[in-house]
């Protein structure tokens, strides 16, 4: 199994493909907002990014920035 590590905030989680299919399957899709021009797509409905990242990492919303990755 391939597992991915992504840092935040100097905190380092790690991944399988498996864990973050397995969010998917059970997240509702929030609205994207404004021009967003960046989102993840699985099985074809598009997910805003901070979205993702928080419900995979448990991090609340507002640590999810651009500037903290």
């Amino acid at each position: 199994m391939t597992l991915v590590s992504i840092s935040i905030k100097g905190k380092t989680y790690t991944l399988s493909r498996k864990d973050v299919e397995e969010v998917f399957k059970r997240l509702e899709p929030e609205q994207l907002k404004g021009k967003a021009k960046y989102y993840i797509e699985f099985n074809g409905i598009r997910f805003p990014i901070k979205q993702v990242i928080a419900e995979v990492t448990g991090l609340p919303r507002l640590r999810c920035t651009p500037t903290t990755s």
